[in-house]
């Protein structure tokens, strides 16, 4: 009731239109995330300042690694946030360590991953496709975070295997997981002593004024928005051959084989003089590039150009609704006359998952 007058006084409307590009994120115009960019730094670990970009990349593969199997139900995991941070710790210690991944430990450690693999193999066209595509998140970033989450396993290992407990603290351990015990005790229920309690309404106040920051609520906002699913837009579009074979063509280096990690190669830095670089260029340099085939990439391609003709579609009607919008900023209206559902989120903090759409 509050928002309705709010709306009808100050003539204040919250709309947004979203794209939904892949079905498990909802594209906003307003967010925690565009606010967290103008921050400095979002916290510190051991006195390190960690920003933004930072702390995005960990969510983001935390996403992908942890619920990329049920990432339409992101929403149901809250720890996500202290997932990261707990991350982020182990990160730091392991860097304390001076632990290292060489590119042969994370190219074997990708090439494992099953959502990766076609045909029990690693396929690099899927990697990319997967990545780019189905989570939008760069090759280089998702296999820095890799890079890193090898770095914590070999922290854990360190760790573990450079504790030789003795016999004694062995049998403690036993003792303190094994070992029971009998207590008398006596229970005494609060709610049996509530009614010979009484509290007065200045204690009350005093209390609250005292204590003000205990009840402090985020900021919160009640957003209408609709969503412009691009499954529908699919349905009928059948990509020809003779566009499939261009795209092939004139995208070759998205199907060059190449093992990941490869691209974080560099010269060494203490190669300074001409004559040592060009000998570091030649010897990390190939010989010749190869490249999966038509036939290998046409699956992919075939995907790529139905969801690219697709999201046309989807945004052609998204500009459609907008340009409704602007001359009369009535979403129900909108909504009514694309035949589309008009959603409302309830009121929300910026830092909390939305029901169906996850963080916004």
């Amino acid at each position: 009731m509050f928002i309705k007058k709010l709306r009808k006084h100050l003539k204040v409307i919250f709309w947004i239109i979203a794209a939904l590009i892949v079905p498990a994120f909802v594209f906003w115009g307003i967010g925690s995330a565009i606010r967290a960019r103008n921050l400095s730094y979002i916290g510190k670990i051991f006195g390190k300042k960690i920003y933004y970009d930072e702390f995005k990349n960990t969510l983001n593969w935390l996403v992908v690694s942890k619920y990329a199997d049920n990432v339409h139900n992101i929403h149901k995991y809250p720890t996500i946030y202290e997932d990261a941070w707990r991350r982020l710790i182990l990160l730091e210690e392991a860097k304390k360590k001076n632990i290292k991944v060489s590119n042969q430990e994370l190219a074997s450690y990708i090439m494992l991953m099953p959502y990766f693999q076609r045909n029990n193999r690693f396929d690099s066209a899927a990697y990319r496709y997967l990545l780019g595509y189905q989570f939008g998140i760069d090759t280089k970033i998702f296999e820095d975070e890799a890079r890193r989450t090898l770095m914590i396993a070999k922290l854990q290992q360190r760790i573990f295997t450079n504790y030789n407990p003795t016999e004694n603290d062995i049998k403690n351990e036993y003792l303190r997981l094994n070992q029971v015990v009998k207590v008398d005790y006596i229970i005494f229920p609060l709610d049996n002593f509530k009614n010979l309690a009484s509290v007065e309404s200045v204690e009350i106040e005093r209390y609250y004024n005292e204590n003000k920051t205990s009840f402090k609520k985020p900021e919160q906002v009640d957003v209408e928005y609709i969503k412009v699913p691009i499954k529908p837009f699919e349905e009928g579009i059948e990509p020809k051959e003779e566009e499939i074979k261009s795209y092939y063509e004139t995208h070759k280096e998205e199907f060059e084989i190449k093992e990941p990690g490869e691209e974080e190669k560099s010269l060494p830095e203490t190669t300074k003089e001409k004559e040592g670089v060009e000998t570091a260029k030649k010897e990390l340099s190939k010989p010749q590039k190869s490249y999966r085939s038509l036939e290998e990439a046409s699956y992919y391609i075939r995907k790529r150009l139905i969801m690219e003709e697709a999201d046309k579609k989807a945004y052609k009607l998204v500009d459609s609704i907008s340009e409704v919008l602007i001359d009369e900023p009535d979403m129900k209206k909108a909504a009514d006359r694309f035949e589309i559902r008009l959603n409302e989120t309830g009121f929300f903090s910026t830092d909390e998952p939305l029901r169906d759409i996850g963080f916004s």
